[in-house]
C-alpha cells in the first residue's frame, strides 16, 4: 500500500502509521496511506506535497549544484530548476541545493529544502538546511581519531549530532559564504565529510535548519 506525505490545513487528530493517536496543528507534515489521503483531501483537511510546491515554489534564482559523483534526480526538470556540475562546493544561485558524493534524494525533496531556506519579508528565514543522520549518532561516533581531535579542538565537544552533508540547502548570505569557504578548506585537507561540515557550521554564526532523520524530504534508500 502506498504512502504519501501531506500537510495539515487545519488542526486534527488521527492514528498515525504506527497506530499511535496523535494531534496535528496546521502546517504539520505527516505520512498517510492511499485511502486516508483521499479521505483527508475530500474533507479539505490536508494538502499534498505536489499542491504545496505548485502553490509556493517560485524557482527564482535557484538551482542544483552537483559535486563529485552526485547525480540529479531524473525528474528535476519538472520544477524548472537549473542543474550544473562543479569540482568544488559553491553557490551559483541565491538558493542552492548542494549534492555531493553519495547523494540520494528526490526532486520533490530538493525543492522542499529550497523552500525551507527561501527568504520571506514577514519572517527571518533559515540560511541553511541539512538533515541529521539519526537522532542518536554523535560526532564521537564517526570519523578518524584525527578528525575527532580537530573537531573537539574547534567546537569544544564531540557530543553534537551528525548531519548528512551529501545534500545541503544554502541561501547566499555573508554567513553562508564563510561557511562554504571553511567547508571547502576542510575537505581540501582530506577531512571526513561529516566532520568537515560540522566544523564549518559550528565555527560560524549561521541560521541552520536542522531537519530530522525522517522528514518530508527523507532520503531515498535502496
Amino acid at each position: 500500500m502506498g504512502r504519501h506525505w501531506v500537510k495539515a490545513k487545519v488542526g486534527l487528530t488521527r492514528y498515525d502509521i504506527t497506530g499511535a493517536y496523535k494531534a496535528y496543528q496546521p502546517g504539520d507534515w505527516f505520512e498517510v496511506r492511499n485511502q486516508e489521503m483521499l479521505e483527508l483531501l475530500a474533507k479539505r483537511q490536508v494538502v499534498t506535497t505536489a499542491q504545496v510546491i505548485k502553490a509556493e515554489f517560485k524557482a527564482k534564482d535557484a538551482g542544483v549544484l552537483l559535486v563529485g559523483d552526485a547525480a540529479a534526480p531524473y525528474d528535476m526538470d519538472v520544477f524548472n530548476v537549473e542543474v550544473i556540475k562543479a569540482d568544488a562546493i559553491k553557490m551559483p544561485w541565491s538558493i542552492t541545493a548542494i549534492l555531493s558524493n553519495g547523494a540520494r534524494t528526490t526532486a520533490t525533496s530538493i525543492v522542499l529544502g529550497m523552500m525551507r531556506v527561501d527568504s520571506e519579508d514577514d519572517y527571518p528565514a533559515w540560511e541553511m538546511a541539512a538533515q541529521l543522520i539519526s537522532f542518536s549518532q554523535l560526532a564521537r561516533d564517526v570519523g578518524t581519531p584525527a578528525d575527532k581531535d580537530r573537531t573537539l579542538e574547534l567546537i569544544g565537544s564531540l557530543l553534537v549530532p551528525v548531519y548528512n552533508p551529501s545534500v545541503v540547502w544554502v541561501r547566499r548570505t555573508k554567513a553562508t559564504e564563510r561557511v562554504l569557504k571553511l567547508w571547502n578548506e576542510e575537505l581540501a585537507l582530506g577531512a571526513d565529510p561529516q566532520h568537515a561540515f560540522l566544523r564549518a557550521v559550528y565555527c560560524q554564526s549561521v541560521k541552520l535548519c536542522t531537519l530530522p532523520d525522517k522528514w518530508i524530504g527523507e532520503w531515498v534508500r535502496a
